[in-house]
This record gives C-alpha cells, structure tokens and sequence, in this order.
C-alpha cells in the first residue's frame, strides 16, 4: 500500500491531473482497488458508485497507477457519449492513451463511405494487407487501431472489443493452430473448445492485459447477449443465390443451391418448434455456409488478378455486392457456430427462440448468460473492476454474471436530497389486468402534478408507447408535452425539451444515459413501473428460473431513471411513482439501495 500512497502523491505534487482534489472515498478507493491487484491479479472487483462519486476519474486513476508500476489494460465503455467522455479527460490530463471505436465510425478515404464498405473491405482485403495500401497510411481507422495496439492503457466499447478478444483472436488462435501441428485440413480449426486462445496470446494485436475496467456495467448481461445472438433473416440469406451464380460465372467452384433450397432450408428453421430439431437446422446451416465462406480466397485472388492490388480502380458493383454478401455470410456464420458451441456446452434447455413469420425472422437466445459472458468476457481479462451507478443487489449481480468470488466497493455521493423526495402514489396499478380501470384515475393525478410544475421542464417514464399515446389523448397538458414514436424522433425531441421552458418530455425509453442537469429538468413521473417486458421470451424465461434477476432489473432501471435529473451535489428533482406495482419492490432486501428508499413518501 506505502508503494500505491507515494505514487498517488507524486502524481498529485507533479500534477499529472492538473489541480486535482478528490472527492470524498475516491482516494481510498484507488488504493484499495489497486493493492487489491497485488494481492489477486486474477480478481474481480464490483465497484457500486452513484452519480456524483466520479467513477471514470477513479478508474483513470487506478490505471495510472498501475502503468506506473509496468502493467497495462483496458478502459472499456458501453455507448459513444461515454467513450466520448472518457476522450476529453485522457485528453484532458494529457495521459496520451489512444482510443479506437468500432470500424463504421471511420470514413474511407476513397469513397466516403463507412470503413466497412471501404475500398479494401469491399475487395476482401484483411487489416495487414489494407495497411500496405497507398489509402492506408492516411486511413482513419489503421491509424487509430495501430496506435491503440501501442498503447499501454487502450480506451475501447463492449462491442468492439469483445469481437478482438473473441473472433479475431480465434481465428488467429486457429491458424497458428493449424500452422504448429501442421494440419493439412481445416477440420480441427472449427474446434475451438478444444483451443486454449489464451496460449496464442503473443500472436493477437489486442492481447489480454492486466487489468480491465468495464463501466456501466449494468448492462453487461444485455450486451453480451445481443452480440452474441444470431437473427436469421430470410431476404437477406436469399441474397446468397446471386452470390454463388456470380462465383460461378468467374469460374470459381460453389456449392449449387437455387433460392428454392435456401428458401426450403430457412423454411426448415422457421418451422422448427423443438430445440433438438432446431440445433439440426442450424447446424445444416453452417454446414452450407462454411461450403460458400472456403470460396472467398479464390475470388479474392480473382479480384486482384482482373483488377490489380492496388485501390486506386473503382471495383465493379457487382464485386462489392459479392464481398458485402460474403462479409454478411461470415458474420451469420461466427455467430452460428458460436450459439451451438454454448448450447452444446450449457444443454439444450438454454435454448431459446422468438420468430417473425411474417418478415421471415428468427432471433435465436441463450438463457445461460452467466456462461456466456464467462466465455467471452471473463476468461479474456486479467484483474476486472465492474463498474456502475445502478449495480443493485450484489448477490444477484454475481449470478447474472457468473461472478464465482468479488470484492464489493460501495460508495456514496453525499448528494443532499432533502428537496429530492419521491411520492409514491399507492393507487393505481397499471398491470395488464387492472390498467384498463387505473388508467383515467391516474391521469387525473398526472395532470395535477404538471399543474403543479407549470413552469418547470420535466420527465414523463411512461414505460410503452402505448401508455405514451394515451397520455397523449386525454392529458389537458398535451401542449407542453413532447413526444417521440421511435428512436429516430427521440433525438429531435430531445433537442426541443432542452431548449423549451417547461416542456415535458415523454417516452418510454428515456430511462438511461442522458443528462437532465439542474433547471433542465425538476421533476419526473414513473407512469408506470418499468418492469421487463415477459412478452421478451428471455425475459420470461429468466423470471421463471429466477424472480430475484426480475425484481433485480427492475431496480436498477428504476435507479437509473431516477438517477436522470440528480447530477450534481446542488441538484434536485422530485420523482413520482404513479403505478402501485411499484409496493413489490419498496420492502425487498436490497434490490432498492437506501439512498432511494429513505426519500420514499407513500400517499394512498
């Protein structure tokens, strides 16, 4: 610890953070997260810290702190607001860290477009051979990735890099794999159960480091779960029938497949109501693909050969479709393989399913998340800090994320919420049996709390867009009410909230990552408790084998939504829980942290 102290205070005496003053238990906590490195390299800590307790800065700190000592790692953010922010301050503080995005935030120098249907993506050509394109010494996105591979402290999102430590790490993995054991197939390439990565570690560009921080970690479980989920869609698999009559037409060998048997095989998938039967089809699925994804080295070489290696010459259209169509396939494909890989390993009861028959969609699921998140994220780390505002119960984080041992830090932000109370209105329940009656009574009460706040900007949680539009047509208050219908319009409505002067901004996802500092917003109303929708087979599922996750992720949904209007130590908001479901929670161990309870005043 005296090693960690004289280092915190050299770095304040030569400034490195400017003119810095911790915040109350930021210091403490640099020291016990970095001792508790030394004394598990391999540990895992759980760092609960509310707005106001500046989290980021604590990581910025720690990973000072331990790249001062010889160790490196990663600062891994959930949105681009929050990579963003994180920008400013290693800018800021001049540490010299890089930070690289995913690849569609960086524009082709040739043709404009995102670097994914850039020149050398859409020929086919991989990162090393891209950077010794003339284009590649001035690409955005080369620079940045080169850089951030030099970086002893890498600045990166969920996304990105879990597809470096998954997919591009294996494939390499598998290579040097095949290159060792001099296997002339590929047939033990596709065993990655049976490949420990972590021994190929000096061959990846992105290695696992010592220490990673994963902030808003929250949503890990949601994160992990829409990466690594397949949607299968017909149209665009159909596509597939172009591509091989094209491959054919430049005399390279593919399976024959008319869209007649694509369409059978997605019908096949689509039909399947079993598991059993729908690991079958996939796997048939693979099979096909894998048949089409050998093909790519060939056509690749016979882009080259009609079109030189160089970019300056426009590919033809009907190369880039055929590329575009092979990155998609290959991308469907990983995703495959990787879903029954984790099937094959947690059972067939993990296995889930939701279809689109209309569209001709399947959205394959896994309800063991705890593996998943094992696999693709525990196992590529070194030390990890989970960090967030809105962890909730300890014990059921752990679960959620197949946390076996954590250290849990909990903080306080010494925030005064005196004029911070939140009035729960114990009346109206706004569950799918008794909404039809609650709903004319509680809009009565809205309208009495907007009357009240006539001249004040606020918040409307209304937990669908159907609650949104009832509202819409029987509030006396529409005139001050913004609203959006989706995700599109939300950024719109966002900008004319903040410029108005007691506009109510209304919506059902309004509930994280935005900032409603001080006069900009002073008051929000939970219309409805915002509980996981059990339409969401995996919602449903997840509530079956556990109603503790249920309870779980209401809370911390409700956490953040509060956590929307109350910025700073000077801030204040009142919050009002209009729906009575919200009593569920109220005497629940922990799922409610104190700090929101305390500020409870019920009304019946």
């Amino acid at each position: 610890m005296s090693n960690i102290t004289n280092l915190i205070d050299k770095a304040l005496k030569e400034k490195v953070f400017g003119n810095f003053e911790f915040r109350p238990n930021q210091r403490k906590t640099i020291e016990v997260i970095c001792e508790q490195y030394f004394n598990d390299p391999h540990g895992t800590i759980i760092l609960d810290a509310p707005t106001g307790t500046g989290k980021s800065i604590i990581a910025l700190w720690c990973s000072y702190i331990l790249r001062q000592l010889g160790y490196k790692g990663y600062l891994i953010t959930s949105d681009k607001s929050l990579q963003d922010q994180y920008e400013k301050d290693i800018m800021g503080y001049k540490m010299g860290w890089s930070s690289v995005r995913g690849i569609d935030n960086y524009e082709c120098d040739l043709n404009g477009l995102p670097f994914s249907v850039g020149e050398c993506k859409m020929r086919g050509y991989s990162l090393q051979q891209a950077e010794k394109l003339s284009c590649g010494k001035t690409c955005g996105y080369i620079i940045s990735r080169k850089k951030a591979m030099a970086s002893p402290i890498t600045l990166v999102n969920y996304s990105w890099w879990m597809i470096q430590q998954n997919y591009v790490n294996l494939k390499i993995a598998q290579k040097q794999h095949k290159l060792q054991n001099k296997e002339p197939g590929p047939k033990a390439l596709n065993d990655s159960e049976r490949l420990e990565i972590d021994d190929f570690d000096n061959f990846f560009p992105f290695k696992k480091r010592d220490f990673a921080f994963f902030d808003e970690a929250h949503k890990v479980d949601e994160i992990v779960q829409k990466h690594f989920s397949p949607i299968l869609k017909k149209f665009p698999l159909f596509k597939t029938v172009d591509l091989i009559d094209f491959m054919v037409s430049e005399g390279i060998g593919a399976p024959t497949a008319g869209k007649s048997y694509i369409e059978k095989l997605m019908d096949e998938i689509l039909d399947a109501n079993q598991n059993e039967e729908m690991v079958f089809k996939l796997n048939k699925l693979k099979g096909f693909l894998s048949l089409i994804l050998k093909r790519r080295g060939d056509l690749e070489k016979q882009s080259r050969f009609k079109f030189g290696y160089d970019v300056d010459s426009p590919l033809p259209k009907k190369w880039k479709k055929a590329f575009g169509q092979l990155d998609y396939l290959k991308d469907v494909h990983c995703k495959i393989e990787d879903y029954l890989e984790i099937v094959e390993r947690e059972g067939l009861e993990s296995m889930l399913f939701s279809k689109n028959l209309q569209d001709g969609e399947i959205k394959l699921m896994c309800l063991s998340e705890a593996a998943m998140i094992r696999k693709h994220l525990h196992k590529r780390s070194g030390f990890k800090v989970f960090m967030s505002a809105t962890i909730g119960d300890p014990k059921t984080y752990c679960k959620v994320m197949g946390i076996e041992n954590a250290r849990v830090i909990k903080l306080n932000n010494d925030f005064n919420y005196e004029k911070s109370p939140i009035i729960f209105v114990n009346r109206f329940k706004m569950s799918m049996q008794h909404k039809q009656k609650s709903l004319p009574e509680a809009i009565k009460v809205l309208d009495q709390i907007l009357n009240k706040h006539k001249d004040q900007r606020g918040l409307i949680h209304t937990g669908s867009y159907e609650f949104s539009q009832y509202i819409k047509q029987h509030s006396s208050h529409i005139r001050r009410i913004i609203e959006y219908n989706n995700s599109s319009e939300k950024e719109d409505a966002l900008i004319k909230f903040k410029k108005g002067i007691n506009g109510v901004i209304m919506g059902p996802s309004i509930l994280e990552g935005l900032d409603f500092n001080d006069e900009t917003c002073r008051f929000q109303i939970f219309f409805k408790v915002p509980f996981p929708s059990l339409g969401d087979p995996l919602n449903l599922a997840k509530m079956k084998k556990s109603n503790n996750w249920y309870d779980w992720k209401t809370g911390i949904t409700i956490q953040q939504g509060i956590g929307r209007s109350i910025r700073n130590p000077e801030d204040w908001a009142i919050t009002y829980i209009l729906d009575a479901c919200f009593s569920n929670l109220i005497n629940k161990v922990d799922f409610l942290p104190d700090e929101i309870k305390n500020r409870i005043k019920i009304i019946k």
